[in-house]
């Protein structure tokens, strides 16, 4: 089972700052290994929204789907997505449920659900927020989240 879910905010701020593939291959290269490792993975919701722009990280993206490190969702990943979002549709106004619904967040949410493991996410735990937040929903389905730094440091990353 993986221990880790990455969300496409990890990767996206990644690449457009502190780890961008022009001086922070080992971190990439890292992320590889363990994605061959099995121990950080990501959906392909999430890879789905890596396809969306025309650069490094789309074709880091595409090479890393060919070796299996966005899961496609089983049916119990199914089922739970939409329990997922059923809590969020009843918990929220439609303005803010139906964009966490139609992009990656509660699909992590549900792989991390069925199959363990900490989703790592740049958001923030906002209960009283208006907008879902991962962190938020996570908790609610008994799923622990991870910033990107709490992540590295768990598994040993250094340059």
């Amino acid at each position: 089972m993986p221990n880790y879910w990455l969300d496409a905010n990890v990767l996206i701020q990644a690449k457009n700052e502190y780890y961008a593939f022009d001086f922070a291959e080992p971190f990439w290269q890292f992320l590889e290994q363990k994605g061959a490792e099995g121990v950080v993975v990501s959906c392909r919701a999430v890879y789905d929204e890596l396809q969306k722009q025309e650069d490094q990280l789309k074709a880091w993206a595409t090479k890393q789907h060919g070796n299996g490190f966005f899961w496609e969702p089983d049916e119990q990943v199914q089922a739970i997505y939409r329990t997922i979002g059923d809590y969020v549709a009843a918990n929220y106004k439609a303005e803010f449920s139906a964009p966490f619904l139609a992009g990656a967040d509660a699909w992590l949410i549900a792989q991390a659900s069925v199959h363990g493991g900490v989703v790592v996410t740049i958001e923030k735990s906002e209960p009283a927020s208006n907008k879902p937040k991962i962190p938020d929903i996570a908790r609610q389905f008994g799923v622990q989240t991870a910033d990107p730094f709490a992540f590295l440091r768990t598994l040993g990353f250094h340059f």
